[in-house]
């Protein structure tokens, strides 16, 4: 249990979003839901099938490479839609080169939707 700043406790993240912590004051930052940052990753697995000229094998590899990004993907403490983006562009480096045109685009436009919900 937590007390919040008018000294009820409460369950956290239920009530005010600032608590005392050995008195010190944070602020609870937003954090993306697993069922969007499931929507993301089912976005760039998708698109996995718009890459020309790869076959089972190299398909089944980067959709391994995409799964494994959920962990620090649903960790992110009040991510924004550049920041997201140019990470995944960092840890997928040769998989953002061979999607089609428009991807990233797309991909820019469901993670300022996903962080705006």
């Amino acid at each position: 249990m937590l007390q919040c700043e008018s000294g009820e406790s409460r369950f956290f993240g239920i009530y005010p979003l600032t608590f005392r912590y050995s008195h010190s004051t944070r602020m609870l930052m937003a954090r993306l839901a697993a069922r969007d940052v499931n929507t993301i990753l089912q976005f760039l697995e998708d698109g996995i099938r718009l890459i020309p000229k790869t076959n089972r094998a190299q398909k089944m590899a980067a959709r391994s490479k995409i799964r494994r990004q959920f962990s620090w993907l649903s960790q992110l403490s009040a991510p924004s839609a550049g920041m997201v983006l140019n990470e995944l562009e960092q840890r997928l480096p040769d998989l953002f080169p061979l999607y089609p045109m428009g991807v990233r685009e797309r991909l820019k436009e469901l993670l300022k939707a996903k962080l705006r919900e």
